[in-house]
């Protein structure tokens, strides 16, 4: 099975193409199922392949391999335990991707970009979001023309379409959505369930979840590739494995925040809830559903995909404390200042409360990792790099 990533060096996709290479591994040593597929790995990046073979900063992993536009692809099956990279791919540009899907020859499309480079880092102790992309809702609301062309790509559908039937069989196409979708409508006891977004009769607060819930809309009507959509909160986990020098995630943040910075508070949320999902969650998922077949995608073509419990900011922040005093010897750290958000002028206005109902994922996959667990891994992890 040939799977394309689309947005390569995002933080969900270097975790879904680490997590294919080693699920490749687990299956040429004969430790899993007979029927489990080998994958044919590739990804898509912005950046231009001469700027790939710089420093430190821009160098490509061990396991990935260039593919130059204008030549000959190389043979790609066989191959399980590299990434084949397509550089200066833009899914905005119809020639660009219908080129990458042209050499590939994807079975499966798994579309990160809208997840792109998302940091959530904090200027002057206040929420400010920086992306590479226009995938944040701040950035959104300032050039919304862009934000819509970004996030719903109809060159990406286009392209994905006229593919599918030079191969004569529908590509499949994993697309990476948001909890930011909801917030239309008051939330039902229990969490947002899929069928709660409508651009109809329930459309998002935010230019962000707009666009994105146009996109998810206009996947449904597809019928040239076979589409499912992931709606995924808040991610957490723990540095990027592929690529340096990205902006931290949350979490790491808030450990740099907490233990290595001065004494200032720590000014965090108290009042926006999010359901924090495990990125590690994220990759089973994934993994699971490219093992499926297509009456599985088309019996479940939205799912929430979230943790085990709703929480703030200030909420993680406090079991997080516990969690790396658990660990060792007490720490000190900084101390936190709960703010409200809704009392806060941020320029845009996403949902206080975005709690996910996610019994189809639990359906597909169980239960999501436990809060504390996820938090014990991710300590760990930071630990072994600071």
């Amino acid at each position: 099975m040939r799977v394309l990533v689309l947005g390569g060096s995002s933080y969900v996709a270097q975790f879904v193409l680490r997590g294919c290479l080693d699920a490749n591994a687990i299956v040429a040593s004969g430790s899993t199922d007979a029927t489990t597929q080998l994958l044919t790995i590739g990804c898509t990046l912005r950046t231009p392949a001469a700027a790939l073979s710089g420093g430190d900063d821009t160098r490509l992993p061990s396991q990935f391999h260039l593919v130059q536009h204008g030549q000959p692809p190389p043979p790609l099956d066989g191959c399980h335990d590299r990434v084949w990279v397509f550089p200066a791919t833009d899914v905005t540009d119809q020639a660009s991707i219908s080129a990458c899907l042209s050499c590939f020859q994807p079975d499966v499309v798994i579309n990160c970009v809208g997840e792109m480079e998302i940091a959530e880092c904090f200027r002057d102790n206040l929420t400010h979001i920086v992306t590479a992309a226009l995938s944040s809702p701040a950035a959104c609301e300032k050039q919304p023309e862009l934000a819509r062309a970004i996030n719903h790509p109809t060159a990406l559908l286009a392209a994905l379409a006229d593919a599918s039937k030079l191969r004569g069989a529908a590509i499949r196409l994993l697309h990476f959505s948001t909890d930011l979708v909801y917030g239309g409508a008051v939330m039902p006891a229990g969490g947002y369930s899929e069928a709660d977004a409508s651009m109809a009769t329930a459309p998002p607060t935010t230019v962000y979840g707009q666009t994105k819930l146009m996109f998810d809309e206009a996947l449904m009507a597809q019928h040239d590739c076979c589409p499912l959509v992931l709606r995924i909160a808040n991610v957490v986990g723990p540095p990027a494995p592929l690529f340096r020098n990205q902006l931290p995630k949350f979490i790491e943040w808030l450990h740099k925040q907490l233990f290595e910075s001065n004494d200032q508070p720590v000014r965090l949320w108290s009042d926006e809830i999010r359901s924090f999902v495990f990125v590690q969650d994220i990759v089973g998922l994934v993994l699971l559903l490219l093992q499926r077949d297509n009456e599985c995608w088309t019996a479940n073509p939205i799912i929430n995909v979230g943790g085990a419990e709703s929480l703030s900011r200030v909420q993680v922040a406090e079991q997080y404390i516990a969690v790396c005093n658990g660990r060792s010897i007490r720490r000190e750290h900084a101390p936190l200042a709960a703010v409200q958000r809704a009392s806060v002028d941020i320029g845009y206005s996403p949902p206080l409360d975005a709690t996910l109902n996610t019994s189809r994922q639990i359906g597909l996959i169980g239960c999501a990792t436990p809060t504390q667990t996820w938090m014990e891994e991710i300590a760990s992890a930071i630990s072994r790099i600071t």
